[in-house]
């Protein structure tokens, strides 16, 4: 007779192997394979789809201006595509967003977003109120004053009337606040909200769904996309008469790619783009302002992402991306600021001192170049540090970081996001003054008219991988009549063809370990000086950018050793600018 021990026994391991039968009957015997999401390309988007579907793969976005489609393959379904050379797969990777203002390691309210925006809801309100005899602009709340228009010399073109009054900026962010109607309305108090889309949800509301007395629901639960906006355009008007924005007459059409948290995908952003082009002339759109960066992980031309970025320049619209918080070292430059073709942007601080200039200096977590491909970026720099924009308190931004708020609905956000922005409204500012100049007409305009910060011994006091060409100055790239200096040597249509990709003037010097640039000089060892170096009164670049020009590419690798991404999964995200502290 066995033992009551041993019996025990027995009866439990029985007791287990019946559990574990009975959780393998339960799950049908085999697991639900993993799949990943992946961007699929080919000769058109027809194709990818035809043969993500003979794999039995599930698509999720029809992405026309690449191309290609977004899908869910298992690892099985990617091998079977992976066979066919036509095709060009990656991942359709993660982006988020992410801004700061000053971090006081406030935790976040994940029950926040859905509450409904008292402050909105009341902005609202005195809008669909107000009669035909009420200012639209008259929102109740204070009007700060804002440094950067005159740090920009745009407060000089709003007094002559050029306030960006007929040319519509998009903006592919988490949306627009509706915190202020001085974003709805423009500086002359008409309506100047076209359109509203959801990449995320393909939802598209325009003003045949809303206007006057009827505005849109919110839309940006975080606080970045209302934020980047109101810098770019905010018609509030100081009683001084400085206007707070930098092209209170410009239009306004917003892109939500990006969740309450600042999450979404490259499949949501390429989607926005594409809604940019296919819409650019329903809306009047001449400006993309890209405030976001993420970590290149291929050659410029290879990246989906940057492939739509291109095909927009191609399209005619003016595409303005930030540079990114990476910085201050090298190669720090991200997606798609490591666009040859835009324009990037990198970060300037006043150094807490509004109105004198003499002490600016470089943000050191402005991202710097060279690009891996050799081009000189950023292209220029505006004001980054604590930058004055509007938010809803309740945002998630908002609430995180509640130790940026200033007087509502203000809010102080450093990074090359607001600074990205600020040049968005030069852009809308000089396409007034001159609608018929194209993309590489703006950007070498400006980039020509850019003062760079200048050492007391009269040297440029940053390396052009810092500042590129300098401060922008909107007074200065109206009046200028270059020609010919933006995207030398490039071709974007064969570019996007696939017939010749192209490499930058930058070199590196394996003996002294330097960057520099071929035929320029001016060796820069990768070092950041936090000294303040005036941009006030310094002079252009002489010969407006020798490094502009660029070459046809060898199907060489230009940097010994460095391809950063090798090792790379492709697996982090892109930020509309990491969080960085005040400077």
């Amino acid at each position: 007779m066995p033992s009551i021990r041993s019996a025990s026994i027995s009866a439990s391991l029985f007791l287990l192997t019946l559990i574990a039968v009975s959780a393998i009957a339960l799950s049908g015997h085999t697991a639900e394979p993993s799949r990943k999401s992946l961007i699929v390309q080919a000769r058109d988007s027809s194709e990818a789809a035809t043969l993500v579907r003979s794999v039995g793969g599930e698509l999720t976005h029809e992405l026309n201006i690449i191309n290609g489609v977004a899908a869910l393959l298992t690892d099985e379904q990617l091998a079977e595509l992976n066979q066919r050379d036509t095709l060009r797969i990656s991942k359709n990777l993660m982006v988020s967003t992410s801004s700061r203002g000053r971090d006081r390691g406030r935790g976040s309210n994940s029950d926040s977003d859905s509450d409904s925006d008292s402050d909105s809801d009341s902005d609202s309100d005195s809008d669909s109120d107000s009669d035909s005899d009420s200012d639209p602009l008259d929102d109740g709340f204070p009007v700060l004053e804002t440094d950067y228009p005159t740090r920009t010399n745009a407060d000089v073109l709003h007094a002559a009337g050029i306030t960006g009054a007929g040319v519509t900026i998009a903006f592919v962010d988490t949306g627009n606040s509706m915190v202020s109607n001085t974003i709805d309305y423009n500086a002359s108090k008409q309506w100047r909200y076209l359109a509203q889309y959801d990449a995320v949800s393909e939802i598209l509301l325009d003003t045949n769904d809303f206007g006057p007395g009827n505005p849109p629901a919110e839309q940006d639960l975080n606080g970045h996309g209302g934020h980047v906006t109101s810098v770019a355009l905010s018609a509030k008007q100081t009683d001084s008469g400085n206007y707070n924005g930098i092209a209170p007459g410009a239009d306004l059409v917003t892109i939500r790619a990006f969740d309450d948290k600042g999450d979404g995908t490259y499949a949501d952003v390429i989607r926005g783009i594409e809604f940019a082009v296919d819409f650019k002339d329903a809306y009047g759109i001449q400006v993309l302002n890209l405030a976001f960066s993420g970590p290149p992980v291929s050659f410029y031309w290879e990246d989906p992402l940057n492939q739509a970025v291109m095909a927009a320049w191609q399209a005619g619209i003016v595409v303005v991306a930030a540079a990114g918080n990476a910085g201050p070292d090298p190669f720090s430059i991200g997606v798609p600021g490591n666009n040859p073709y835009a324009i990037t942007v990198g970060a300037l601080s006043d150094n807490f001192t509004p109105g004198d200039g003499t002490d600016d200096v470089l943000a050191s977590f402005s991202a710097a170049g060279p690009t891996i491909d050799r081009f000189v970026k950023p292209e220029i720099v505006a004001p980054g540090g604590h930058i004055l924009g509007m938010i809803p308190w309740d945002s998630f931004r908002g609430l995180v970081y509640a130790d940026s708020r200033s007087d509502f609905p203000y809010f102080e956000m450093s990074g090359t996001s607001p600074a990205t922005a600020i040049v968005s409204g030069v852009v809308a500012l000089m396409l007034e003054s001159d609608p018929s100049l194209s993309p590489d007409d703006v950007k070498c305009r400006l980039v020509a008219s850019a003062r760079a910060a200048e050492a007391n011994d009269g040297s440029p006091a940053y390396s052009p991988f810092q500042q590129g060409a300098g401060l922008v100055d909107a007074l200065g790239a109206i009046g200028s009549l270059e020609t010919g200096c933006a995207n030398p040597g490039l071709d974007v249509d064969a570019d996007l063809a696939g017939t010749e990709h192209y490499i930058g003037q930058a070199a590196y010097d394996p003996v002294t370990e330097m960057v520099y640039i071929e035929g320029f000089g001016q060796p820069w060892d990768g070092s950041y000086t936090g000294n303040a170096n005036p941009w006030t009164d310094a002079n252009p670049w002489t010969d407006a950018n020798p490094w502009t020009d660029a070459n046809p590419w060898t199907d060489a690798n230009p940097w010994t050793d460095a391809n950063p991404w090798t090792d790379s999964d492709m697996s982090e995200g892109i930020a509309v600018n990491i969080w960085v502290d005040q400077e």
